[in-house]
């Protein structure tokens, strides 16, 4: 930005000083100033000679520069070979932000090429190759209506409320139109911001088998959030008239949300916490640093000492444990054997997901060898990727099960390794499973979601990507070769 006030220290490039033409256009940096003179002192970056000038006294003679190491300037300037600015591209970055704004272009670059093949979330198909049609980087802000927005799902209003953000043009195979963000509230789905997909209305020009991927991701201080959508061309033949507009247009197949909570936590009612925690030497707990939040409600928060735990639906009328040791039998880790009596006593168990067993056998099973609560890790997968998994259920293969009673947790690969490895090991460690059911913590927003909607509702700038892809045409032409 041109102007502002001149300080020591500062990086900036001069323009326009008639009278001492050995000065303009060059980069320099300010070291300070001489009152009694007003002369400054001023170091050239291209050379590293330092000179005084007295003709530094109006702030309009200066471009203020932010301070970017020279090694991470080409990084910068990927930006622009990676992503198609709109509207001018991201504004009122810090420059640590926009690094790390480059980085998130050329990753995503790398990982969705242009003709890389994409997934059928639903159908679990190979949907073919797709062709890029749209890589941008734009701001885009919320009208005044997001704090409404906030400020109903804080008091739980009964009414909908929503709120959209500026748009994004968008031209995909000639067709001219326009993407844009929508952050709502309403009593039953809670709070979300997702894509407005009833506003992006788009040709489909390939016949029945075309379809359009998006992928949006918003870069905020804490890391990046994502939404993906996979869009097909939609027949509205014999539809309601409703639905005509959208005749051999684009409509979603499915979709992600950027964010969603619900203040009933997914019908849970609460939300469950692992704490795990070190013995001092007075027998005093103090915290061990690993914090596992409850998903069913909202997306976890994403840091080194945290990671992923589903809640149980019996959990609702529990309470949660005391501070106690976790025991792992590794001879009967799938819980498929009863136990000794008391091999568990006092305890949380620690065990595993499979066996062919549901998760409230094993959690009974660990009940009645004593234990006050019970963990369950998955040997095989980590839980970010069970969008549609709210909790642990009581029923399993066609049966319904009676309710344990006491409080149990499912956590992830990475976690349930990291306790049998590192917690174990320390005849020191406890923990505690938390039951909170407080109206504050069925509200309380992760923190990346938080600072979305902060900053939508002071109507701030927020930064996004987004790439639009095309299944490919030679690939339609085969498809309708096959068919024929």
């Amino acid at each position: 930005a041109a102007g502002g006030e001149l300080r020591r220290g500062a990086f900036a490039r001069i323009k326009g000083l008639t009278d001492s033409r050995w000065l303009n256009g060059q980069d320099v940096q300010l070291l300070g100033r001489d009152d009694t003179t007003g002369s400054w002192s001023i170091r050239f970056l291209h050379s590293g000679a330092e000179r005084t000038s007295k003709n530094l006294v109006a702030p309009d003679q200066l471009i203020l520069l932010p301070y970017i190491p020279t090694a991470r300037i080409k990084q910068v300037l990927d930006v622009r070979k990676f992503s198609e600015a709109y509207g001018g591209g991201w504004h009122c970055l810090e420059p640590a932000e926009l690094l790390r704004g480059a980085e998130l272009l050329r990753a995503l670059h790398q990982e969705m090429p242009d003709g890389r093949r994409v997934q059928d979330p639903v159908l679990e198909e190979d949907c073919g190759p797709f062709d890029r049609m749209l890589f941008t980087h734009a701001d885009v802000r919320f009208d005044e209506a997001a704090g409404q927005v906030l400020a109903a799902f804080h008091v739980d209003a009964h009414q909908r409320v929503a709120a959209y953000s500026s748009e994004i043009a968008c031209e995909v195979g000639g067709f001219n139109t326009a993407l844009r963000l929508s952050m709502s509230y309403g009593e039953h789905d809670g709070l979300s911001v997702v894509i407005d997909w009833e506003g992006f209305m788009c040709l489909a020009t390939g016949g029945e088998n075309d379809k359009l991927n998006i992928t949006l991701k918003w870069l905020c201080e804490s890391g990046t959030a994502t939404c993906e959508a996979l869009m097909a061309r939609f027949d509205a033949t014999g539809f309601v008239p409703e639905l005509q507009p959208w005749h051999g247009m684009y409509r979603m197949e499915a979709a992600s949300t950027i964010y969603l909570v619900r203040s009933d936590a997914n019908d849970m009612n609460h939300i469950a916490t692992l704490e795990l925690h070190e013995l001092d030497e007075g027998d005093a707990a103090r915290g061990h640093g690993l914090v596992v939040w409850d998903e069913s409600s909202w997306y976890p928060e994403k840091n080194d000492a945290s990671a992923v735990l589903r809640t149980a639906i019996w959990n609702e009328r529990l309470f949660g444990t005391g501070l106690v040791p976790i025991v792992h039998l590794a001879d009967n880790e799938l819980a498929i054997e009863p136990f000794p009596a008391n091999a568990f006593a006092g305890s949380i168990a620690l065990l595993k997901r499979g066996g062919e067993l549901g998760f409230a056998q094993k959690t009974s099973v660990a009940e009645a060898a004593g234990a006050v609560g019970c963990i369950i890790y998955d040997g095989d997968d980590e839980l970010e990727d069970w969008h549609f998994f709210p909790g642990l259920g009581l029923e399993f293969d066609g049966q319904m099960l009676p309710a344990p009673g006491i409080p149990a947790a499912l956590v992830g690969k990475a976690a349930g390794m990291r306790l049998k490895t590192e917690f174990l090991d320390s005849a020191k460690s406890r923990a505690r499973i938390g039951i909170d059911r407080s109206r504050e913590s069925l509200r309380r927003l992760p923190p990346e979601m938080q600072e979305f909607c902060q900053r939508a509702a002071r109507g701030d700038p927020m930064h996004v990507v987004v790439l639009i892809e095309r299944i490919s045409r030679s690939h339609l032409r085969k498809l309708r070769g096959d068919f024929e």
